[in-house]
């Protein structure tokens, strides 16, 4: 998931503000509403626009639906 990478990189800003900024349990404490809001709402904001997305143009074209391969790609190719 990339919320997952993005807590990652969140916990690692905490090491480099700890050691090199001096940073105090108190000062991360008030940082971690915004490595929330970072690392799940970037991640849920771009699911939900592609779900919105996906119901209005569902008329002239699909992004989350059933996958069709094209037989000409180099891939199915092979296949046959």
């Amino acid at each position: 998931m990339m919320a997952d990478t993005l807590w990652v990189f969140c916990m690692a800003m905490n090491v480099m503000l700890v050691f090199f900024h001096g940073y105090d349990s108190r000062q991360l404490h008030g940082l971690e509403k915004w490595y929330l809001v970072f690392s799940y709402g970037v991640p849920g904001v771009t699911a939900i626009i592609y779900v919105i997305l996906d119901h209005t143009l569902r008329s002239k074209s699909t992004i989350i639906g059933p996958a069709t391969v094209s037989r000409l790609s180099p891939f199915t190719a092979r296949l046959h």
